[in-house]
Formats: structure tokens, C-alpha cells, sequence
């Protein structure tokens, strides 16, 4: 089939799947169920640049596996962690904060900052 008329194949994250494989193979199920669980992680839908760099790293990941050259493997698994610390960095920034003592303190109990000093 021409490139042109194959139909393109995603993960449910939206994550194009590798072009070289028919997405049936064990490889490709593979690379779907990674490119899914990392964008989840994420915990909001990825950007067109976060699919970009989690097919990156998935990809390096899954040849960082396979790969004969230890040297190579090692060199393709650090660069897929490094992608992935980026991404990572990425979703804690946008996580919102969660409660602070004294407001847990406030609705768990009704105690006010000016009670809590023990007065």
C-alpha cells in the first residue's frame, strides 16, 4: 500500500503510531500500551509537542531493548529517561497544589490559625 493512502494508526492518547509497522505485531501493541501510559501519567491530555516527545521516548526506549550494542542500549535508555524527566517536569508544573496544614486543619476540625498557636 502506498504511504499515501495507508491510514494512519493511534494510540487512545492520540500518539501516531510507528510508520513501519502494521500495528498488529507484538511491537506495536507494545508501543501503543507505552505511548498510553505515559501520556496518562501526564494527568491531562498531551500537547501536540508532549505525543511528539513521548513517541520519542518511547521509541528509544523500545530500541534501547533490543539494541545488540550494550553501549548503545545504555546510551539510547539514558536518552529516553532524559526525555521522559522533561515530561515529567512538565505535568508537576501544571498539578495543582494540594492543601496546606493550616487549611486541612480549618476543614477538618474548624480551627482557626489564631487557635492553633496552643492559646
Amino acid at each position: 500500500m502506498e504511504p499515501s493512502k495507508r491510514k494512519l494508526r493511534y494510540s487512545r492518547a492520540g500518539i501516531l503510531q510507528p510508520d513501519d509497522v502494521d500495528g498488529r505485531s507484538r511491537y506495536a501493541r507494545r508501543h501503543r500500551r507505552l505511548c498510553d501510559q505515559f501520556a496518562e501519567e501526564l494527568g491531562h491530555p498531551p500537547s501536540e509537542i508532549e505525543r511528539s516527545e513521548i513517541r520519542l521516548a518511547v521509541r528509544l526506549l523500545m530500541r534501547s531493548e533490543t539494541e545488540v550494542d550494550a553501549d548503545l542500549g545504555v546510551r539510547l535508555a539514558s536518552e529516553s529517561r532524559r526525555v521522559l524527566a522533561g515530561l515529567k517536569a512538565t505535568a508537576a508544573k501544571g498539578k495543582p497544589a494540594g492543601p496546606n496544614l493550616a487549611d486541612h486543619l480549618r476543614d477538618r476540625y474548624g480551627v482557626a490559625n489564631a487557635e492553633a498557636g496552643g492559646a
